[in-house]
């Protein structure tokens, strides 16, 4: 039986919880889980530090955490031609997975594009209404969502 690979990919600045069921998840669908940290330069979380956050929380599980440092858009609200960029870059670095693993639209896109299957975890995000970008805005008043190495980046407990 062939073994199935699939994907997850985030810029997990910061890592939390969100991002933490997300993974888990995968983790039921697929035998190994690439999760790829998507980066551009002089974002306000050091890539590194969010590979360490990634290793270490998935040290002893079917994991492979991978940096793609690129200059590609990824803010959202972009169009097909964007897509298509993203698209081509993700196919040729990962051309035998099984599976894109996203809680976000442009899922369906990828996954039809590279011919594999797009597994949807929760798009509307109910049981962990968060995102990063509102952590990173106050990541006190989120402490709940973050791991203590999160929080201890933060310089909290």
């Amino acid at each position: 039986m062939k073994m199935t690979t699939g994907l997850v990919m985030g810029k997990f600045m910061p890592f939390h919880k969100g991002h933490i069921a997300l993974i888990e998840f995968g983790l039921t669908k697929v035998d190994h889980l690439i999760v790829l940290i998507v980066t551009k330069k002089d974002e306000e979380i050091p890539v590194e530090v969010r590979e360490k956050w990634l290793q270490s929380h998935y040290k002893d599980q079917a994991v492979t955490v991978e940096i793609f440092r690129h200059d590609l858009p990824h803010d959202g609200g972009f169009g097909e031609e964007d897509m298509l960029k993203w698209c081509e870059a993700i196919a040729s670095r990962y051309p035998d997975i099984d599976a894109f693993i996203s809680s976000e639209a442009h899922g369906d896109f990828l996954a039809n594009y590279m011919g594999i299957e797009h597994i949807s975890y929760e798009p509307d995000r109910c049981s962990l209404p968060i995102s990063a970008t509102e952590i990173r805005k106050n990541p006190k008043e989120y402490g709940e969502y973050l791991t203590e190495e999160v929080k201890a980046y933060y310089g909290f407990s």
